[in-house]
C-alpha cells in the first residue's frame, strides 16, 4: 500500500495526525467506505491495495465539489488556483461571494460540481483563520502560511491520481448503509463533533450533530452486517451508546480546541476513542 499522502485539506476534527494509529486498527476487507468523509485524511493515508473498493461519502456540497472537482478536472483546478495569491484582499472577496450563497445553492454542488468553487473552497480553506472558510484572514509574522498554501496548492496533481478510482457519494448516511453494507465492507466513521451542545452555523457548514443524530447513528451502526470504526470524544453521551461490555474501545491522548461560540482560542488534554465492533 502506497501511504505517502497526508491530508489535502485543514479540517476541523480532521484526523490526520492520528491517521497512522486508526489504521492500525483496521481489519481486512473488500470494500472500504467513509460515510462522513471530511478531509480524507484516513483514506489518504491508509493508502489502497490491489482489488479493494473505497467509497467517499459527504453531505456538505462545498468538500464534496473540491474532491470531484479534483478527481475529474485537477489541471483546470490547479491552473485557478496558481492565480490565487494568498493576499488579505483576495480571501475577503471569496469570503463575500462565499456568504452570497445560499445553504440550497452549496447543496445543489454535490450534483453540479463548479471549479470555481473548487478553487474557493480550497483557497478559503487555507487562508481562514482555524480553516474555517467563513472565518477572517489567517496571517502571522511568526508562520509562513503562503508558502504552506503555495505548498500543498503543488500537492493537488498526486492527490488527484490518488483519488482516480474512489467513488465519491454524496447520500445521507441511513442510505448510504442501505446500499453498501455487506460483510466483507469496512467503515470508518467520523461524525460530526456535537460542539458544546450547540449547531455552528460554519463549522462543516452548520452540518454538526446534535444528540438525537448520534442515537440515530448508534442504532443504524448496530444493525449493520459489515465491520466499523467509530471516532469520537470520551463523553457520557458515547459510553452511553457504545458501552465498553459491548464494543472494544481505544484510546488516543491529544489535545482539543476549548470554544467559544465556535472558535479555538487554546487547546486542553482531550482523550480520543476508537470504537470497534470487532
Amino acid at each position: 500500500m502506497n501511504r505517502e499522502f497526508k491530508s489535502v485539506l485543514r479540517y476541523i476534527g480532521g484526523k490526520y495526525k492520528m491517521a497512522p494509529w486508526i489504521v492500525s486498527h483496521f481489519v481486512p476487507h473488500k470494500t472500504y467506505i467513509e460515510p462522513f468523509g471530511g478531509s480524507a485524511a484516513v483514506m489518504l493515508y491508509k493508502g489502497k491495495s490491489r482489488y479493494e473498493v473505497e467509497i467517499y461519502n459527504d453531505i456538505w456540497g462545498l468538500v464534496v465539489n473540491f474532491f470531484r472537482v479534483l478527481q475529474a478536472s485537477p489541471e483546470e483546478l490547479l491552473r485557478r488556483l496558481e492565480v490565487m495569491p494568498y493576499s488579505r484582499e483576495l480571501h475577503k472577496y471569496m469570503h463575500l461571494q462565499l456568504k452570497m450563497l445560499s445553504s440550497a445553492e452549496i447543496q445543489d454542488l454535490c450534483n453540479n460540481p463548479s471549479v470555481e468553487w473548487a478553487a474557493g473552497f480550497f483557497y478559503l480553506n487555507y487562508t481562514s483563520v482555524g480553516s474555517d472558510v467563513y472565518g477572517g484572514f489567517s496571517t502571522s509574522p511568526d508562520y509562513r502560511a503562503a508558502e504552506r498554501y503555495r505548498n500543498h496548492v503543488a500537492e493537488l496533481q498526486k492527490v488527484s491520481k490518488r483519488f482516480g478510482d474512489v467513488i465519491i457519494e454524496s447520500l445521507h448516511e441511513s442510505e448510504l448503509f442501505r446500499v453498501y453494507d455487506r460483510p466483507d465492507t469496512f467503515f470508518y466513521v467520523d461524525p460530526p463533533y456535537d460542539i458544546l451542545g450547540k449547531v455552528s452555523n460554519t463549522l462543516y457548514g452548520g452540518l454538526e450533530w446534535t444528540n438525537d443524530k448520534h442515537v440515530r447513528l448508534a442504532d443504524q451502526l448496530q444493525s449493520l452486517r459489515g465491520k466499523w470504526a467509530l471516532s469520537y470524544y470520551d463523553t457520557p453521551l458515547i459510553r452511553r451508546l457504545y458501552p465498553e461490555s459491548k464494543f472494544n474501545w481505544k484510546f488516543y491522548n491529544t489535545k482539543r480546541w476549548n470554544r467559544k461560540d465556535g472558535h479555538g482560542t487554546t487547546k486542553s488534554p482531550a482523550s480520543e476513542v476508537l470504537i470497534l465492533n470487532y
